[in-house]
């Protein structure tokens, strides 16, 4: 094993062809050998040596103090050479005059990376030693940490541009605490239009720190909707009928869906928005309906009657906040609900959250507007190839639940040999839905549950990344690795498209030739 050695002194300098032999020595030989051969090359006085004769480290002046390379600035002098360097590597091997001592001659240790690979290499003491080894330690991360933030600003910096052309695309999709309290009002008003909520909770402090409560979960409470109202097998996305609805509760463990299924069907049918039958399966519920629904069972939940089923915590949270000695107060209850049975559903069902704060990073934003080109034309091409309902689009460039599946298909994400489910494409394609939106003069604009039964193109991006998080890829980890895999997935079924369409212009052409 042979390494070229560049031996720096000052500011002189000599490289050698430095023979290592197998590589099983250590650094601190490999620096203790090049300082050699750099004493027998190095001139003295004001004539050069007729004959070289060989030093050693007794007879030399100088001392090691540190070895580094391109790829790394600091070997440690117990490091093995075959283990950290490859053959033919280009080093770098520093010298200095010989090693402070203190008032007894003992080597002590001074500030600086040089100083410390000396003590480290060749200090007799122990507790020297080991004191070098831990402030060369914390250099090295603190030297790590730096480089670290010092390439991803750069690498921000570069990527900034691309993020902010494909934020202003994705703002829809994107949270906005302003457009999500916005959501929050409309959406309140709608649950509270002649006074309902005051009849459930008559005491006016209660329903203010209920409706704070219901803003701040409101994104939340959302996406729960969301991931209910796809898990059947219905056309639509957008309403939940009794059977998802009694889904919903099973899997949160709110309530037993059999013991307690008139209880259901009476909140259920109270929340309606066809209120004409009360056959189960014949109503649904819209998504406000359900927020009420969610009052409904809190305050069921965690009243006095039930108590017998109530965990210890819940009865502990209970009695201090008991009223009248009838139930607790409504917005205590609905707290106790989302702490207790609704965020652990969303934790185990919903991928929503972090799919979302993932979209926000600039890595990703970054990405997307790189492969922005194609993934809207395969957007294009299915909104319009694959419709079986012309007349119920809003517009060309929308896609319905049918075509957002096949495109999957098509592009490997859904079917034959995939993870995913069908129930699990209805919930990306439902969880990208943006119900409430606003005009630029912050008006509310009209959403037709038709709007809801169709994807714009940034609910498609979003529908692609949850789509990528929910599939197992052994190549990609973490979630920004999954929606990655996912865009690629498409873009490369967009290219196999463009590809297909390409040979066959040809081959209609060579045909009209003949």
């Amino acid at each position: 094993m042979h390494l070229l050695c560049t031996i720096q002194h000052g500011e002189t300098s000599v490289t050698i062809d430095l023979p290592c032999g197998h590589g099983n020595k250590t650094v601190k030989w490999l620096a203790i050998a090049a300082m050699q051969r750099y004493t027998i090359e190095a001139p003295r006085g004001r004539l050069r040596r007729r004959e070289k004769k060989p030093h050693t480290i007794s007879t030399t002046q100088l001392q090691c103090c540190s070895v580094a390379s391109e790829e790394c600035s600091y070997y440690s002098p117990s490091d093995v050479i075959n283990e950290v360097f490859y053959d033919g590597q280009e080093i770098t091997v520093m010298l200095a005059a010989g090693m402070a001592v203190d008032g007894v001659g003992a080597p002590f240790l001074q500030s600086g990376q040089h100083q410390r690979w000396k003590t480290i290499a060749f200090s007799q003491r122990p507790e020297v030693v080991e004191g070098a080894k831990m402030e060369e330690d914390n250099a090295q991360r603190r030297e790590r940490e730096e480089t670290e933030r010092r390439e991803r600003a750069e690498l921000l910096e570069r990527l900034s541009s691309k993020a902010d052309h494909m934020r202003e695309i994705l703002k829809s999709q994107l949270y906005d605490p302003a457009r999500i309290r916005f959501a929050a009002d409309e959406d309140w008003f709608r649950m509270n239009p002649h006074g309902e909520i005051a009849e459930l909770e008559p005491d006016a402090v209660c329903r203010r720190r209920l409706r704070e409560k219901f803003n701040a979960e409101y994104a939340n409470i959302c996406e729960v909707f969301k991931v209910s109202a796809a898990s059947g097998t219905g056309i639509g996305t957008h309403k939940i009928e009794f059977l998802e609805f009694s889904n919903f509760i099973h899997e949160a463990n709110i309530f037993s869906t059999t013991e307690d299924e008139a209880l259901l069907e009476s909140i259920f049918h109270e929340c309606c928005v066809e209120r004409i039958s009360k056959h189960q399966g014949e109503s649904e519920i819209d998504r406000h309906d359900f927020f009420v629904a969610l009052l409904l069972l809190a305050k069921e939940k965690y009243s006095l009657k039930n108590a017998a089923n109530m965990r210890t915590s819940d009865l502990v949270r209970v009695g201090m906040g008991m009223e009248g000695g009838m139930y607790a107060p409504l917005d205590s209850a609905f707290t106790n609900l989302m702490n207790e049975y609704v965020m652990p559903f969303i934790e185990k069902f919903s991928i929503g959250p972090p799919v979302k704060t993932a979209l926000g990073t600039i890595e990703i934003l970054a990405m997307l507007a790189d492969n922005e080109a194609p993934l809207r034309e395969c957007f294009r091409d299915y909104s319009s190839a694959y419709d079986d309902r012309p007349g119920q689009k809003q517009h060309d460039d929308e896609l319905n639940l049918r075509e957002f599946g096949k495109l999957l298909s098509d592009a490997g994400l859904f079917g034959e040999g995939q993870e995913m489910s069908a129930q699990q494409a209805r919930q990306a394609f439902a969880g990208a839905q943006q119900e409430n939106l606003s005009t630029d003069d912050g008006d509310t604009a009209t959403t037709s549950s038709s709007h809801l039964e169709q994807m714009n193109f940034p609910e498609f991006i979003e529908a692609i990344a949850r789509v990528g998080v929910v599939n197992s890829d052994p190549e990609a980890q973490t979630i920004q690795e999954k929606i990655e895999r996912a865009v690629e997935k498409v873009v490369q079924l967009q290219d196999r498209r463009r590809k297909a369409m390409s040979e066959g212009r040809k081959k209609g052409g060579r045909n009209r030739g003949r």
